[in-house]
Order: C-alpha cells, then sequence, then structure tokens
C-alpha cells in the first residue's frame, strides 16, 4: 500500500508581471547541452521561442516567429543534444531545432500537420545511428512518426479525442492520453495496441478538465490531476494505487504534475497558481508513525485517568 502526505506552498500568482498576463507562456523545456549550463525554452502567445540560460541568469537567444504563431507544446530530445521541437496548433506547424551553443540555433525541419498538439522524441534503432525520431499527436487522434526530418510516416487512429500526452517507457513502449482521459499502451515500431489502460470518460465534460499524462523518472507509474483537484496516480498497468488530495485545493483544476527524480514526490499546480506537492511515505515509517500515534494516545488516557 502506498501511503502519500501533502504539503503546500504559498500562491504565487501575484508574482506574475502584467507582461506575462498579456502574452502567456504556454509550454517550457529544459535542453539536454554538451556545454556546462542549463538552458530553458519557453514559448506562448506571442509565438516567440525563448531560450534562457542558468549559468548566465540571462537569455541568449531568440527564435521569432514571422508569422506570430503561437508557440503551444515545446518538447526536448533527452538522447541528442540541443535537440528540441516547437508546436503550432493554429498553423499545423512542426519544427525541429538544435541548439549547437548559446549563440547558434539551426532550423533542423518543418513539417506540416493537421492540428498538432503534443510530441515526444522517442529511442529508437535511429537514434542509436545518431539521429532521432519524434511522435507527433493531433487533435483529430492520429499519430505521426517524424524519423530524422526526412520521413513522415502515418500510424494507425487509437485515439477518438486529442491527444495530450506522449511519454515513452525503459521498455520501449508508449503510454498516451486523450483529453477524455484514456490511456492507451502501445508498441510504436508494430503499430500495435497492447492495451487500454484507463477507457475514456462517457460524460459530457469540455475537453482539457484532466491535466496531460506525466511517468515517473523508472517509467513505473504515471499521473494526472482531474477538475476537482484531485491527483489520480496508476501503476503502468493501469492499476488505480492512489487518489491525492491536498485539503486547501477545493475546486481547483489541476493544469499539470510531475514526478521528481527520485519518484518519492509529486509536484502539482492549479488553475488558480496554488502550488503543492505529495510525498511519499513508506510502509516502514508509516508503521512508526502509527505506533507513536497509539503511544501519545495512551498516554493521554493515562493522564486523564490519574487526575
Amino acid at each position: 500500500m502506498l501511503h502519500w502526505n501533502g504539503f503546500s506552498s504559498n500562491q504565487n500568482a501575484d508574482l506574475v508581471r502584467e507582461e506575462s498576463l498579456r502574452n502567456p507562456i504556454y509550454s517550457c523545456a529544459w535542453l539536454s547541452v554538451d556545454f556546462e549550463d542549463c538552458i530553458l525554452a519557453f514559448g506562448g502567445r506571442h509565438g516567440t521561442i525563448h531560450l534562457v540560460s542558468v549559468a548566465l541568469s540571462s537569455e541568449i537567444y531568440k527564435l521569432n516567429n514571422e508569422n506570430k504563431e503561437a508557440v503551444t507544446f515545446l518538447s526536448a530530445a533527452s538522447q541528442k543534444c540541443g535537440v528540441f521541437c516547437s508546436l503550432s496548433q493554429s498553423s499545423g506547424m512542426a519544427r525541429v531545432w538544435r541548439l549547437w551553443a548559446r549563440d547558434s540555433v539551426t532550423l533542423q525541419s518543418s513539417h506540416k500537420f493537421h492540428q498538432p498538439t503534443t510530441a515526444e522524441f522517442i529511442i529508437s534503432n535511429n537514434t542509436c545511428k545518431g539521429n532521432w525520431d519524434l511522435l507527433i499527436g493531433c487533435e483529430d487522434g492520429h499519430f505521426y512518426e517524424v524519423s530524422n526530418g526526412i520521413t513522415e510516416k502515418l500510424l494507425k487512429r487509437k485515439h477518438r479525442k486529442s491527444i495530450d500526452s506522449i511519454k515513452q517507457l525503459s521498455t520501449g513502449y508508449i503510454i498516451s492520453k486523450s483529453v477524455d482521459g484514456e490511456v492507451l499502451l502501445w508498441d510504436c515500431f508494430k503499430d500495435e495496441l497492447i492495451k487500454v489502460l484507463i477507457k475514456p470518460r462517457m460524460t459530457s465534460f469540455v475537453a482539457e478538465t484532466l491535466s496531460p499524462l506525466e511517468v515517473n523518472f523508472e517509467g513505473t507509474f504515471f499521473c494526472f490531476g482531474d477538475e476537482d483537484g484531485k491527483v489520480l496516480v496508476y501503476d503502468v498497468q493501469g492499476k488505480l494505487i492512489s487518489k491525492l488530495k491536498h485539503p486547501k485545493v477545493k475546486k481547483m483544476r489541476i493544469t499539470t504534475c510531475a514526478f521528481t527524480n527520485q519518484s518519492n514526490q509529486i509536484l502539482c499546480a492549479t488553475e488558480k497558481s496554488f502550488i503543492f506537492r505529495f510525498d511519499y511515505i513508506s510502509p516502514e515509517v508509516r508503521a512508526i508513525w502509527d505506533k507513536f500515534e497509539d503511544s501519545v494516545e495512551n498516554d493521554e488516557e493515562n493522564t486523564e485517568g490519574s487526575s
């Protein structure tokens, strides 16, 4: 049995500047680089991709968009230094970039799809040869595979609704989620469905009431949040492990959640800028806590009896 204990942080909505309200950020991604720095890419309504250096504490590059298409999603390739993808759902453009140095960024390839919503770089035989493979999920539930910017392959349609999450497990299998809550496990290389982990919601909920899906570092659990402020944790076989709810979160939709690298914490954020976390408590520690609580209760009863 897994036990979780929640802790909250202060709301940080007051820290948002007026400029960021006019030009909200829709997505960000940490880039894998081969020089000593951490680079964060982010983009939003304004259509410009900003690259920020943690080491220099400043912006190092701007990728300006002539058509000012909103950047709706960013994804970085962990297995390929400096490579990242940007999506624009309105124009259908998917672009792959490469950061060579702090002052050098090139466009590797560009492709047009029908309303792309999410993307994930995957490890395949091509990556072993120094290339890259990219999975694109679209509004109509279709997937496309792009190999090194040269070939495009339309995969079998697996979801009926818009896809909001694509993650690759250590086994090579793909976990994907659509906005109606359907979660699938499938083999990308054989283009075959393995298992329906969670069936779609049969309700009239509007799209995007559920947050995108996140998988832990070991690829053993995944989680997402709902419109009531709950975080649902499952194993990769689709078994519900825990429903997490912070006492201060009433009717706040969870917009994003993520595991820490050690998988012992889940960080969450709501639509009202409330940020909180849940900590994993092992059964051994939980047993010690229970014994301590029992001893305190016994001491209180003895004290009342003696008085």
